[in-house]
């Protein structure tokens, strides 16, 4: 049997990704569409550099992480790197919840913020795209990394689930772990 806190804690990760889903959506409810998403199919195409994913060592130590706990510091200290393995490794899970959206979520972030893994905007367009084609992002958000991408854009504070048109952000979930 799980204990509480794997209880609580279950829900509370899994509202990043639920806020995120809602975050796709515009204030009528209506899934945003254009052109951004057709950029998708040059971005589906970058090559994941090998010393990024996990190692078999990696694979073992991380067996049961939360991607969104280690790169937000949930219940957990914080570990940018740690939680790029984990989503790697989530993305692999066949869970239709957590897998492969989250993973793909978290590494969008990653390499947008450079937080965990070296810049890589061409790799956060993977995965933000990665996340569009499971229904949980807008065309919004590509053309939201590409403007970043175009402006050498050197913040730390993406977040592909934000969505300042939607009128949806995920700071809600994040800021009630806290």
């Amino acid at each position: 049997m799980k204990s509480s806190a794997a209880l609580i804690k279950l829900p509370i990760a899994r509202s990043y990704v639920i806020a995120c889903m809602l975050a796709s959506f515009g204030p009528a409810g209506i899934t945003q569409t254009a052109d951004g998403a057709d950029q998708c199919e040059h971005y589906q195409q970058v090559q994941i550099p090998s010393a990024d994913l996990p190692t078999p060592q990696d694979r073992t130590a991380l067996a049961s992480c939360d991607s969104l706990d280690l790169y937000f510091g949930i219940d957990v200290s914080a570990d940018s790197a740690a939680a790029r393995k984990c989503a790697y490794l989530e993305r692999e899970k066949n869970d239709p919840v957590d897998a492969p959206i989250g993973g793909a979520i978290l590494l969008s972030m990653v390499y947008a913020n450079g937080k965990g893994a070296d810049r890589n905007f061409d790799l956060a367009l993977r995965f933000a795209c990665e996340a569009i084609a499971y229904e949980l992002g807008t065309d919004t958000r590509v053309k939201d990394l590409l403007k970043l991408q175009e402006q050498h854009w050197t913040g730390t504070d993406f977040d592909l689930c934000a969505d300042a048109a939607s009128g949806y952000s995920t700071t809600v979930p994040i800021t009630f772990l806290r």
